[in-house]
């Protein structure tokens, strides 16, 4: 008997192509930086590669991580309204699935719960506000401020936390979301164009940018360009 090979096949058995028929609320961030990326997963997603099954580890040990904080929440006297809480918006087809909306002594809020190694979070507790995020040079936590935000508007919900844990020191830091209606507009702004290109079955013009090399598609997709010669930079947003 080899418990880790046996662990390895259940993992492997749950391993799936994504094929969104819709534009998803957590990749509002991949289509700021990159309209490309949120034509693309729409109209070629065969094209992006299947989870590894290094990557299903990580996508099984978040799941994981999302039930043993539901038990540390309530332990803490927090009340959990709803638990993978969903929502559509047929326009611009918008779907969105959001960990928890919580309540505690009068407040409410919506929480994303996003659960890291020691030096992902040691980069990340030295942000304090959503802004900060957002100039951060790191895109995966950058996007999750757009996530949060869209959530939020989705949500019809004033208040939203990120709440991050380090998992080395299951020690936490906690960011506080407000609802900025420039930024979601941007973002609405953005699928609407994804759904305007997947409607004509056309993609958006290539461009270099430094997030091409963690993109699933770049190779396939984008293979031609010279990734090797891009300045540092990020999309733009309205603040």
């Amino acid at each position: 008997m080899e418990i880790s090979k046996l662990f390895d096949d259940v993992t492997r058995a749950r391993i799936r192509q994504p094929q969104p028929k819709n534009n998803w609320a957590s990749n509002a961030g991949w289509a700021r930086e990159c309209i490309r990326y949120a034509v693309l997963i729409r109209l070629q997603p065969l094209d992006l590669p299947a989870p590894s099954l290094q990557q299903q580890r990580i996508y099984d040990e978040g799941e994981a991580q999302e039930k043993a904080l539901e038990a540390r929440l309530q332990d803490a006297g927090i009340t959990i309204e709803a638990r993978k809480a969903t929502k559509f918006w047929a326009m611009p087809k918008i779907e969105a699935e959001l960990d928890f909306i919580i309540s505690h002594d009068g407040e409410r809020a919506l929480l994303e719960y996003k659960a890291t190694g020691e030096l992902g979070f040691n980069h990340i507790r030295k942000l304090k506000k959503l802004t900060d995020l957002i100039r951060s040079p790191h895109y995966w936590v950058r996007h999750y401020a757009d996530q949060i935000q869209l959530y939020l508007k989705m949500f019809n919900e004033p208040r939203g936390i990120l709440l991050f844990k380090n998992r080395n020191r299951n020690t936490f830091h906690q960011i506080d979301a407000t609802l900025d209606d420039g930024w979601t507009d941007n973002l609405i702004e953005i699928f609407d164009n994804v759904n305007i290109y997947v409607a004509n079955g056309r993609l958006p013009e290539r461009t270099e940018k430094p997030l091409c090399q963690y993109c699933g598609f770049y190779k396939k997709a984008c293979g031609d360009l010279d990734h090797g010669k891009i300045d540092l930079g990020q999309g733009t947003i309205k603040l």
